[in-house]
Formats: C-alpha cells, structure tokens, sequence
C-alpha cells in the first residue's frame, strides 16, 4: 500500500512508452532551480558539478548568473548522456537539493549519495521540469492516463503549466510535480522515461540559454529568486529549495 493516498501501485496503469530504455543514447532533461541552488550546483571553481558529473556518468550545464527560463526567475540545469545516466544524474540532483547538498560538500572524497534518507524531511514539495511542448500529449496520456498512472505509482502530482503560459516560438513548456520528496524523485523518473522513449520527448534546443530566441527570464510579478512561477491555476508553490 501506497503511503501517500492508500493506493496500491499495481492499480496504476502501465505507462505507454513506445520503446525500450535500454542502451539509450542522447536523452535529455531539464530542471529549473533557484539561483542559490545553481550556486551549490555549481559549487566552488565548479568542484560540485564536476564531482557530481564523475559520479553519474552525465554530461551536465546550469545555465549562467541572470540567464533564467523564460518568464521566470529560475536557472535551468541540463542533462544530457545515455539513458541510465541521466536518470541517475536526475535523481541525485534533485535528492541533493532537498538535502542542501550536504552529501556532496561533506569534504569527503566520493560521499555516499543517500547519507541522509529523504524520509526525513516532511511535507509537500515542487520542482519545476522543462518539457518539449510536443511531448505534452504523451506526457498527458490518452485520457489523462498518465499522468494518473504517475500519481498513482508515486504518490505526486504531475500538470503541465496552462497553454496561456506558452511563449510563442518557445518549442518548451513547465512541468510541475508536487508531493513528498522521494515520491517526486520517483515522478521525475516517469516524465524522463516518457521523453526518453517517445519521438516527441525530443528537445529541438538542446541548450541552457533562451538569448537566441530573443529571450531571457523575467520573475513573474511578486515571485523572487527562487520561487517557481505560478502557471498552474494557482499560487506560486514553494521552491523546493526551501526547508
């Protein structure tokens, strides 16, 4: 039985994905993260990310001091490798930003990457995906079937931010996912394995900057650093970067 809702995972329809995750090459995900958190990211003369790199087999970019996602004050960390890279590199990454990165700058050499269990910290949290527009179907589901069946496994909620939030010419769009920090984790997993095995789940800009596109993040109105903007038919959700 499912901790979050009662619900049994083996009630969660399978997924559909279109093909096998093995021996995957090119995939690619995006994550938006605060300014602080993108500093820890990075960390000292960039020693966190190349650690983080050696660790997980992923080919890693944060996005530069003031280069936000469109519309939003939030940096964007790229990952891209073979498929079981950039899972592992997703999910650390994410773990270590609910733990403030204390795994990582603990001082020692190749740190155990679960020293402090995610069961510790309590409450809702949300992070921010950025998805192929294109991808929003499968992601959806015939129905709605999938993001249900994501819901029901992990015990988070997925939505996709509201067309009124898509900036024309911008072939990407925001993906939150709110629930307990392991079950988003798990979440995160689910939309990276949609993307990885459906020809829609490409992205067309493989890259951390939006200047080409004649664009750069502005904080929505009343969001500071940090805080993810507000397209879900609601108020801002807490950064999932705060404790």
């Amino acid at each position: 039985e499912h901790a979050n809702g009662g619900l049994l995972a083996a009630e969660a329809p399978d997924l559909n994905l279109s093909h096998s995750t093995d021996d995957l090459q090119d995939v690619v995900i995006k994550l938006l993260v605060s300014n602080k958190d993108a500093g820890s990211l990075i960390g000292r003369a960039g020693a966190t990310i190349m650690e983080l790199q050696s660790l997980t087999g992923c080919r890693m970019r944060v996005s530069k001091a003031e280069e936000f996602f469109p519309g939003t004050g939030e940096r964007v960390v790229l990952m891209t490798g073979q498929y079981d890279a950039v899972e592992r590199c997703l999910r650390t990454v994410i773990s270590q930003m609910y733990k403030g990165f204390s795994d990582l700058n603990s001082g020692v050499p190749h740190p155990s990457l679960d020293a402090k269990p995610l069961q510790d910290l309590q409450g809702l949290k949300t992070i921010t995906l950025v998805v192929p527009t294109a991808a929003s179907g499968v992601i959806i589901g015939r129905g709605g079937e999938n993001v249900r069946g994501i819901a029901l496994k992990t015990g988070s909620r997925v939505q996709l931010a509201g067309k009124e939030t898509l900036i024309p010419g911008l072939p990407e769009r925001l993906l939150s996912v709110t629930g307990p920090p392991d079950s988003n984790i798990l979440a995160a997993h689910s939309v990276l394995e949609i993307l990885a095995t459906n020809s829609a789940g490409k992205y067309d800009h493989v890259g951390t900057s939006y200047r080409s596109f004649g664009l750069n993040g502005v904080p929505f109105a009343g969001a500071g650093a940090g805080v993810a903007p507000a397209p879900f038919g609601g108020p801002a959700p807490p950064s999932f970067g705060a404790h």
